[in-house]
């Protein structure tokens, strides 16, 4: 049952990486690039 809640709680975080990560680029798209 640990293992379920580890998976949900990464996942869940993982998620919230990306949403924030594509908002972010998606805010200024050319201002920095690598």
């Amino acid at each position: 049952m640990v293992s379920a809640w580890v998976l949900v709680a990464l996942t869940s975080l993982a998620a919230l990486g990306c949403g924030y990560g594509a908002a972010r680029l998606a805010r200024r798209p050319r201002e920095v690039r690598r």
